[in-house]
């Protein structure tokens, strides 16, 4: 895919004019089925494992959206920072959650930020391949959880560079991911295979598979789907 570039700042967008035009249509219509009531069942049974001791740790949520997590770290006396690079789910979390909140500027992307008052919450307005360590520093805790299951399959090795760069020593790092045999779906989640998780994780951190369980047939696609959480470490 070749670099696309901004006439505002002259820097390269990552994401074709087609995925950003799905993508916002997807939230402009409310067509996000991914949108759960609250956080997510596997980190709601396996918050221990997830935040592994860590006190006011540094926490990634990629591709975030309105995700509930967002809030619920947030609680917890964390650091959060996401990335979104749809606007409106950007700034409609922060409206729906009733937090009050600012917008600034990132100092590297010149990209938009939606950030809380004490600076503890932060989203960057952004793609997820323009992201580096220089924009909010290394982190602690990644939950990625309808990330990389939504990146198309040729992009994932550059997808887990970005994810590896920006690991913090003794980080915790949790993946969910689905699988399925439907060759004839091709929407999102995609499914990625458990040799591709390692392939693209294991030469890079201690990587555990803590479950997985089959879940029934959603629409759109024929098969059953087993979804997985992986822990990785390093």
């Amino acid at each position: 895919m070749g670099h696309r570039w901004s006439s505002s700042c002259k820097r390269p967008m990552f994401i074709s004019r087609d995925q950003r035009e799905f993508w916002s249509n997807r939230w402009k219509t409310g067509d996000t089925p991914w949108q759960t009531q609250g956080i997510h069942r596997l980190l709601e049974q396996h918050q221990e494992l997830v935040l592994a001791g860590k006190q006011n740790a540094r926490v990634f949520i990629p591709l975030c959206g309105k995700a509930h997590e967002l809030l619920w770290f947030y609680s917890r006396a964390h650091n959060v920072i996401g990335v979104e690079y749809v606007e409106k789910s950007a700034s409609e979390f922060f409206t729906e959650s009733g937090l009050p909140f600012e917008e600034t500027t990132c100092h590297v992307l010149k990209c938009k930020v939606f950030r809380t008052l004490d600076h503890r919450l932060q989203i960057f307005v952004c793609s997820i391949f323009e992201f580096n360590r220089d924009c909010a520093g290394t982190m602690d805790i990644v939950w990625d959880r309808g990330a990389l299951v939504a990146v198309n399959d040729d992009e994932r090795p550059r997808y887990a560079s970005v994810i590896k760069s920006l690991l913090s020593p003794g980080f915790s790092y949790a993946l969910c991911t689905v699988v399925y045999d439907d060759p004839s779906f091709k929407g999102f989640p995609r499914s990625v295979p458990d040799d591709e998780v390692i392939k693209l994780f294991g030469g890079f951190m201690t990587l555990t598979k803590v479950m997985q369980s089959e879940e029934e047939k959603r629409l759109h696609i024929s098969s059953s789907i087993v979804e997985t959480l992986w822990h990785g470490t390093g």
